[in-house]
């Protein structure tokens, strides 16, 4: 349904009431439920829903994308009721399952900030549910997505494959949700069903399971189910797209919340159902325990503690025992199963011990490790901390160092930027239009050669062109795949394309040419290479304190704090303590745009400035939204976010340098 919910005045009024005269008006619950549909104007309607809970007096998350909306929020619940009935009077939200419980009141304060129930938090996003899809590849249509069948037509079928001695087809169940969710509750086998679980630390990395067990799903009835039903939506779509033998899908509407309501005692589901609100997790009657302690593999489910893998930060199960242990062991990390499985394994640096020697390094400056700080008065004696800058997309260290070199002055007492060029060079005008020349000129005999209309084709004059032979050459860290081609030109190592590929990309070098995207979200190629160079230059030149980025530099920036932390490429070399983030965005690479637009927010645990314009429009370059949504990826308690109204700049008003050095203190 094409649709934009509008707040209009009666709804207002019915919002700021609540029914207090009702006999629950005072009991605790949560809310959750999602829409797929036309959203003409996310922003109006994310404000709308924003101001709807503010006035209701109700704490959690808005999602606000084109393609639908996605609620969880918990309060009294004569508020939710109240929410519920003004959202339903909008013909946008016919047909919605209003999923709503009852609970207790946050009962542990740090649980509930983490997943975001001690704040009402609203945003718009680009996609409802992110499948970790590349940009260039087009998301299945939600249209696709499996039938829904209720918890009661869900638990008949696994009664009716459990009696058939000899089913007609195969089933499978697929559980779509994270290894931690999984962990402490899941539907148990049944006789002559295969419970499939993917084993994956985000829903990002469903996708790349699909395609490595078509096998086990190729003409197969599957039987899908997730905690409320909003990622079985994307998810049975996705394997529907890949053809006729992947048809028979079908998913549990409600998810598990209504099918435990249907089912107390869990039926076929075994354990407790993971909820991303403050109860952590909601058990049925039945009081078995599916989860173990990951150190000494006593029964256990209890995330309260809220421990995470020491290398890649997803949540672990630790019992009560082994928490208290592991102070007196020497503060021992915690390693999950999946980075077990994958070979990696974490040891703490030990004084006087080489970097070689290691086979992770933690995270060296750690903010709540920091255990030593340099007295005041030794200022002037103290190692300056040295920061590594990264350029944006045509740019190079010449130009960063001319950008920063107010900051650099008044942040001489503090700190030492370097300053490097990034690896892909990116052709000017004149090498562009000097290769076509070539091109052109080596083309069958008696033809033409067109260079004295080259410069013209691309509307800038011959002369203008020439005069780029003396401008510095300009580097990226990332490439769009036509300007990799481009590049390609100005390598001798390379082989020249030809004359039909440079035409077709000659548009690359027109001003005012539009496209669909920004040109930042274009640039996918080229990473390895860029990974490559930086390990290098940690080795050859660091170590280094921070990492500043600028722009494309800082999606850069932001994906190394990523690796640091997961020890993705398991590199001892490329650590550092802090980040600097100024007109950032998330990476569009195809393996970092997988991870980071599917984490959850608060994800990254690490120290993070953030430096960007304060409302939409005064960056032209990078939108207030792109920064913003990357900031929220940091842990919040650990992020310092600046804004400001100067453009496409890194402001250096005493304002905001009071602001880089509080920041810059901690790490002293």
């Amino acid at each position: 349904m094409d649709a934009t919910v509008r707040l209009d005045s009666k709804q207002l009024n019915a919002g700021e009431s609540s029914s207090v005269g009702r006999s629950d008006a005072f009991e605790d619950g949560v809310l959750l439920y999602y829409k797929f549909a036309r959203i003409d104007d996310p922003e109006e309607t994310k404000n709308w829903l924003f101001d709807l809970c503010s006035s209701l007096g109700l704490l959690g998350r808005i999602r606000v994308a084109p393609d639908g909306i996605n609620i969880t929020v918990g309060g009294k619940m004569a508020a939710l009721e109240e929410h519920t009935r003004v959202v339903s009077s909008n013909p946008l939200f016919d047909g919605t399952d209003f999923k709503l419980a009852s609970c207790l009141p946050p009962g542990d304060e740090k649980a509930a900030a983490e997943c975001g129930f001690t704040s009402l938090s609203a945003r718009t996003v680009k996609e409802l549910v992110t499948l970790g899809l590349h940009p260039s590849v087009q998301p299945p249509s939600i249209l696709k997505a499996g039938r829904h069948v209720s918890a009661q037509e869900f638990h008949r079928m696994l009664e009716d494959r459990a009696r058939d001695q000899v089913p007609l087809k195969k089933t499978v169940v697929v559980d779509g949700r994270n290894l931690y969710e999984t962990r402490i509750g899941r539907f148990s086998a049944v006789n002559g069903v295969e419970v499939l679980d993917p084993l994956i630390r985000q829903y990002s990395d469903l996708p790349r399971w699909i395609d490595e067990n078509e096998e086990q799903l190729r003409n197969k009835q599957i039987l899908m189910y997730c905690t409320g039903g909003v990622r079985c939506e994307m998810a049975s779509a996705y394997i529907r797209s890949k053809g006729e033998e992947f048809q028979d899908v079908v998913q549990l509407s409600g998810g598990i919340q209504r099918y435990m309501e249907a089912f107390p005692d869990g039926g076929f589901f075994v354990g407790k159902n993971f909820v991303f609100d403050h109860r952590l997790a909601v058990p049925s009657s039945n009081p078995l325990v599916v989860g173990s302690c990951l150190q000494c593999d006593t029964p256990y489910d209890d995330y309260s503690a809220r421990c995470r893998c020491s290398l890649c930060r997803m949540l672990v199960l630790v019992c009560t025992d082994c928490q208290v242990a592991a102070p007196q062991s020497g503060g021992a990390p915690y390693v999950c199963e999946v980075c077990i499985k994958s070979g990696k394994s974490f040891r703490a640096r030990r004084l006087g011990e080489s970097k070689d020697s290691l086979q992770f390094e933690r995270h060296a400056f750690d903010c709540e490790r920091v255990a030593v700080r340099r007295r005041k008065d030794d200022i002037h004696q103290q190692r300056k901390l040295r920061i590594l800058c990264l350029h944006g997309f045509r740019q190079n260290a010449s130009k960063l160092k001319g950008r920063l070199n107010a900051l650099s002055k008044k942040l001489r007492q503090k700190v030492e930027l370097v300053y490097i060029d990034a690896p892909h060079e990116v052709p000017s005008f004149s090498q562009y239009l000097q290769s076509q020349e070539q091109v052109c000129c080596h083309g069958s005999e008696g033809e033409e050669c067109p260079s004295s209309r080259s410069f013209e084709a691309v509307g800038v004059s011959k002369s203008t062109a020439e005069l780029t032979t003396r401008v510095s050459k300009k580097f990226a860290w990332l490439l769009s795949p036509s300007t990799s081609l481009c590049d390609s030109l100005v390598s001798s190592e390379q082989s020249k394309p030809n004359h039909k590929e440079l035409s077709s990309e000659s548009a690359l070098f027109r001003e005012g040419e539009e496209t669909s995207l920004p040109q930042h979200q274009t640039q996918t190629s080229g990473w390895s290479k860029s990974w490559e160079y930086l390990q290098a230059v940690f080795a050859e030149q660091g170590p280094f304190d921070g990492v500043l980025g600028f722009s494309q530099g800082a999606a850069i920036a932001a994906t190394l704090c990523l690796l640091s932390m997961s020890s993705e490429h398991s590199n001892v070399s490329v650590r550092f303590k802090f980040v600097i983030l100024c007109s950032g965005f998330i990476s569009p690479a195809a393996d970092h745009f997988r991870t980071l637009s599917s984490l959850e927010d608060g994800a990254i645990n690490f120290p993070s400035l953030h430096i960007f314009g304060g409302r939409e429009g005064t960056d032209r370059q990078v939108s207030v939204n792109e920064s913003e949504e990357l900031a929220s990826l940091f842990r919040a308690e650990k992020r310092v976010t600046v804004r400001h109204q100067s453009g496409h700049i890194i402001p250096t008003q005493p304002e905001f340098v009071r602001e880089y050095l509080t920041f810059l203190d901690q790490f002293d």
